[in-house]
């Protein structure tokens, strides 16, 4: 029998525990607010925004990014991290899921004044057009100062936070939690060695792949196949829209409004397909978090690597499978179109993952792509602790661009300049493209395990069984398990290299004949 002292002491415990998860609640849904109403501003950015609305655009962002910032860092949110971790033993999985995600933030953000907040949003935004000017003209000089003024606010981001081996370590915490270098550098070794290996195979190969497919679709047509696709997939329209954008992207604003773009090619229709399969992909994750976390500060994805496993996992492993292809060429068909007339399935599935090192990252096929990714791995690593600097980084880029894919760039457009991403800032991101390689490999490897008859439904476009897999095994958890958790729940094992070699291998073997 417990004593009264005791007793009380539970009660008090409890109440206190309550009032600081309370604290937490109210700001997560508050940052929740702020965060979607930013995400519809840079929506519009990226879709309607006329160009003359960029300064105060980037104002706008900063103000919003500043507001976030003060909430998060605020004394009071502080004390109810320090209480609730005193208690933790005392939460339940979510309320120690919320206090993880929180913390994680609260103790990055507090070292980082406002002002430099402030200062990086509004520079990136105006960067971003920086980027797009330079682009256009195939200038990296003119993007040059633009970059070493963001390149010298996340050296001193990564100072002000501080890290034990890596000040890149800093940076790719933001989008793939507990990742670090030195787990990157022996696993990019790995995957980059057998990529080569695979590579030099196919190249050996007899087979020649037809480049003669007449890819050839009217905008408007295209668009129509675009809606017929995701509706198929399972992407809820009434809760999101199909827009055109430079640079495809998902942007979600809850899993009542996420949206997807795409750009569209009037001479090759798949650039468009495929970047919008990709791009559902990412909106199905954010469409299939559990309801009941709606702004709980846990209806977010855990990590970039996990989002990008499923955009890969559809725009590749189903959306470049001969079952699909099949599946494609029938909707084609209905649409009385020229596009891909006279072409058998195992031509176009050919063509379709043609192994061939290309200049474009974007476009690169899924033997060689990886090899994209490395590229700008050791580029920006390098760049930020400052062994390389930005002036030297169109040399650089051709110079690795010749060593890993045998070709060069002529202009800067399809070298430095071709991503966006450094434009924003996002540094550490890209290797989160080749994590979701992996990820989507060994999750579609488990998936074949539960559900029947796989490559059947996809021929048939019976899509629901995959999807409902990824809703039950990673979409519905949200932020609740770590990335390492959700991966190890979802297929019984660690992170690792080895059903995405066999992916590739099994899959190339039967088309290159190797």
């Amino acid at each position: 029998m417990l004593s009264k002292s005791c007793f009380l002491g539970g009660i008090m415990k409890t109440q206190k525990i309550k009032k600081n998860l309370d604290v937490l609640k109210q700001l997560v849904a508050e940052l929740k607010v702020i965060g979607t109403a930013a995400s519809l501003l840079a929506w519009d950015q990226e879709v309607y925004m006329p160009v003359k609305g960029i300064k105060v655009r980037g104002k706008q962002l900063a103000y919003l990014s500043s507001l976030s910032h003060v909430k998060l860092i605020s004394k009071q949110v502080g004390n109810a991290i320090k209480e609730l971790k005193e208690c933790k033993d005392d939460l339940d999985l979510k309320e120690r899921a919320l206090l993880r995600t929180l913390s994680h933030d609260y103790f990055k953000s507090i070292k980082v004044p406002k002002e430099l907040v402030s200062e990086l949003t509004e520079t990136t935004t105006l960067e971003q057009r920086a980027w797009e000017n330079a682009k256009n003209k195939s200038d990296f000089k003119i993007f040059s100062p633009y970059l070493s003024k963001i390149v010298k606010l996340k050296q001193r981001t990564c100072e002000l936070i501080g890290f034990k081996d890596s000040p890149y370590d800093v940076l790719l915490d933001d989008y793939e939690p507990d990742i670090t270098e030195k787990i990157l550098d022996p696993l990019f070794s790995n995957l980059r060695d057998e990529t080569v290996k695979l590579l030099k195979k196919i190249e050996s190969s007899k087979i020649k792949v037809t480049e003669h497919l007449n890819l050839k679709l009217a905008i408007d047509d295209q668009k129509r196949l675009g809606q017929t696709i995701l509706s198929y997939l399972g992407y809820e329209l009434d809760a999101g829209r199909l827009d055109e954008a430079v640079h495809p992207f998902t942007i979600g604003m809850g899993s009542g409004d996420v949206r997807i773009t795409t750009h569209y090619y009037e001479a090759d229709f798949t650039k468009a397909l495929y970047s919008t399969i990709h791009e559902c992909g990412h909106a199905l994750y954010e469409q299939g978090f559990d309801k009941v976390l709606e702004l709980s500060g846990l209806d977010e994805a855990v990590s970039l690597g996990i989002h990008e496993s499923q955009s890969r996992t559809w725009e590749n492993i189903i959306g470049r499978s001969p079952e699909f292809i099949k599946f494609l060429l029938l909707q084609l068909r209905k649409m009385n179109t020229s596009a891909l007339k006279g072409n058998n399935p195992e031509n176009v599935v050919q063509a379709i993952n043609k192994v061939k090192p290309s200049l474009i990252r974007i476009y690169a096929d899924e033997i060689t792509y990886n090899l994209h990714i490395i590229l700008r791995y050791e580029i920006e690593k390098d760049l930020i602790k400052g062994k390389v600097k930005v002036h030297d980084l169109p040399e650089l880029w051709n110079s690795k661009m010749k060593k890993y894919l045998g070709i060069m760039p002529k202009k800067d457009s399809e070298g430095v300049l071709q991503d966006v991403h450094w434009s924003h800032g996002s540094f550490g991101y890209f290797p989160t493209y080749s994590l979701g390689n992996i990820y989507a490999s060994q999750f579609f490897a488990a998936l074949r395990k539960h559900v029947s008859n796989v490559d059947q439904k996809i021929t048939k476009g019976d899509f629901k069984p995959i999807l409902q897999w990824m809703r039950d095994k990673i979409h519905k958890y949200g932020a609740i398990y770590t990335p390492s958790e959700l991966c190890k729940r979802a297929t019984g094992s660690e992170l690792n290299i080895k059903d995405y070699i066999e992916y590739l291998t099994n899959k190339y073997s039967r088309i290159y004949k190797v």
